[in-house]
């Protein structure tokens, strides 16, 4: 499958916000997440920007591309996005531990018809094309 513009586009800020998602994680537990307002502020963030992208992503490669659990990522944002009051931090705090590095991995592996991973293309931060 070779990859529009705009699917490699929205890949590439999952992938980035995967990692910022890494970065504010390493070296946290769970105790020091559930304390620390401004790291689950940033976190819910960047998941919120990853649900984002997905839903933004084409059909046709999500259909492509059925080992990635994109429906896990809706659900993670849409409890972020409209169950605040009630968000579960122990599965945001798993999802940004374990899931969301997981998908990236995937993500950053999809590649298109000529071999050449997006990865391969520098970072980009998140875009607001189709916003």
């Amino acid at each position: 499958m070779v990859l529009n513009e705009n699917d490699r586009e929205w890949m590439r800020d999952i992938v980035n916000a995967a990692r910022s998602i890494e970065r504010f994680v390493l070296g946290k537990t769970l105790i020091k997440y559930l304390s620390d307002e401004i790291l689950q502020a940033k976190v819910k963030e960047k998941i919120g920007l990853i649900g984002i992208a997905v839903r933004k992503l084409s059909p046709e490669l999500r259909a492509a591309h059925v080992e990635i659990a994109w429906s896990d990522l809706f659900a993670l944002q849409d409890v972020i996005d409209h169950d605040f009051v009630r968000v579960q931090h122990e599965q945001i705090w798993r999802a940004a531990t374990r899931e969301i590095p997981e998908i990236a991995g995937l993500i950053a592996g999809i590649t298109d018809s000529s071999g050449v991973s997006f990865e391969d293309e520098g970072e980009c931060e998140f875009h607001a094309g189709g916003l």
